[in-house]
């Protein structure tokens, strides 16, 4: 990683301040991007001179594009994009722009965040996106038809939504990387039950993570092998192998069949670009 550079949303804290820690410790630039300034600035002064930090509100589109200016405007590539942040288990409520907040925070924002930057991207030979996701993807009968609405809301559906969104974007950007023949890698990855603490995380949640998980570190160590594996192929899913891909050594693991649903893919994507206003080139 030395003389590289990294960006990784919500890397001032949990997974992403790992993420960041290990980059950092092997030579990378890591810019962080996130919506609590302070946290950032104090995190920048004690962590290292290499990290530079803007203000991103995920759940705002408006915020998107001017974190995504911002850093157009001071880089000129970027080796790796990490979308880490996130959110899980709100009560309903709705983004700036009207979408149900887990799919505009965990989705729409890095899907425009992502098309934005993909001109610094595409510049560096190699360069990567790496899309967190999580087991909750696999909750069955999960629906993008109604993101506006509060109709049957129930918090872990809807970041489960969010999460197979998440698979279903890499699995169509690394499709539309390889039939343009761009020399960029789609991969996503689950850090399994981790200790991580998306807000809005419950207390039944900490006990799992108590009992069945595993620590920030490992955690962190599935993104960290997606963002830095040579042997990485367009797409590739990286998790823990151990029961359940709840904790373990970071290999490679399957979606669940409905986030290799190309038609449920190309759909989600032409409504994000619809959505965002977003379109990625080529």
């Amino acid at each position: 990683m030395a003389g590289r550079v990294a960006l990784v949303t919500g890397g001032d804290h949990g997974l992403g301040a790992e993420i960041t820690r290990v980059l950092t410790q092997h030579g990378a630039t890591v810019i962080i991007v996130g919506n609590a300034s302070a946290r950032m600035e104090a995190f920048a002064q004690k962590f290292s001179p290499r990290l530079a930090h803007y203000y991103l509100d995920l759940g705002n589109l408006n915020s998107v594009t001017k974190c995504a200016a911002e850093v157009l405007e001071q880089y000129d590539h970027l080796d790796l994009l990490i979308n880490n942040a996130g959110v899980m288990m709100l009560p309903y409520g709705v983004s700036k722009q009207g979408f149900e907040r887990h799919f505009a925070i965990n989705h729409l924002g890095h899907f425009a965040l992502s098309g934005l930057l993909f001109p610094l991207i595409s510049k560096v030979p190699g360069g990567r996106v790496v899309t967190m996701s999580s087991n909750g993807h696999k909750i069955p009968g999960l629906s993008f038809a109604d993101v506006r609405s509060d109709k049957d809301y129930h918090p872990m559906k809807a970041y489960g939504r969010s999460k197979l969104a998440n698979l279903l974007f890499t699995q169509e950007l690394a499709r539309r990387l390889a039939s343009a023949g761009v020399d960029m890698l789609s991969l996503a990855s689950h850090p399994g039950q981790s200790s991580t603490n998306p807000h809005g995380t419950t207390g039944f949640k900490t006990l799992l993570d108590r009992i069945l998980g595993q620590s920030t570190a490992r955690g962190a160590e599935p993104a960290l092998r997606a963002a830095t594996d040579p042997t990485a192929q367009q797409g590739d899913y990286f998790g823990p192998g151990g029961f359940l891909e709840l904790r373990g050594d970071a290999v490679r693991v399957r979606p669940a069949p409905a986030a290799l649903d190309e038609a449920a893919a190309r759909k989600l994507w032409e409504l994000s670009e619809k959505w965002t206003g977003v379109q990625f080139p080529g």
